[in-house]
């Protein structure tokens, strides 16, 4: 995370409260679907292709997210939508 807000800081000029609005949604998302998550994965057989599938999801959104960066945070609520995912 921290890269990726010293990416967003120094390539895309974003402020430091864009950039702390942007992780706080990203931490709040982590906090509201970790326990589903945990549910899912104490009563699942796949557990092997779940883990799977949230690492690849995980690793495609922050790369999304990195791309479609727009200078000064002109597209930041696709951003936050991004990091809700």
């Amino acid at each position: 995370i921290n890269m990726q807000s010293a990416f967003l800081i120094a390539s895309k000029r974003y402020t430091e409260k864009q950039a702390g609005a942007l992780f706080f949604v990203f931490g709040i998302s982590q906090f509201l679907f970790q326990t589903p998550a945990g549910y899912i994965m104490d009563y699942s057989d796949k557990k092997v292709h779940l883990l799977a599938f949230a690492a690849i999801a995980t690793t495609t959104l922050t790369v999304i997210t990195a791309m479609t960066a727009e200078e000064n945070g002109a597209n930041l609520g696709w951003m936050i939508f991004i990091k809700f995912l």
